[in-house]
């Protein structure tokens, strides 16, 4: 079993405070591959980090187990233009 080398997990709630202290723990990913985030929601089959884009997977896979920082840039987004969700 994969433990995580950090035993806590950050609440979206914070983000915006804790996001100056995350440090190298953040990736950004595509508008698509936060839609395959956000669809699965079975806990005890979390996503592949295969079933990502290949940019995103490159990221994901120089980070050790542990909640991350992930920001979503998308010109079709609007009324928002960078997203940052925690996982």
């Amino acid at each position: 079993m994969n433990f995580p080398k950090i035993f806590f997990r950050l609440a979206q709630e914070g983000a915006s405070m804790v996001l100056p202290f995350v440090g190298s723990r953040t990736i950004s990913a595509s508008r698509k591959d936060l839609e395959k985030m956000l669809s699965i929601n079975d806990i005890d089959n979390p996503p592949s980090v295969t079933m990502f884009e290949e940019a995103t997977q490159t990221q994901l896979n120089n980070l050790s187990t542990g909640s991350v920082g992930i920001f979503i840039d998308d010109e079709e987004l609007k009324f928002v233009r960078r997203m940052f969700i925690l996982l």
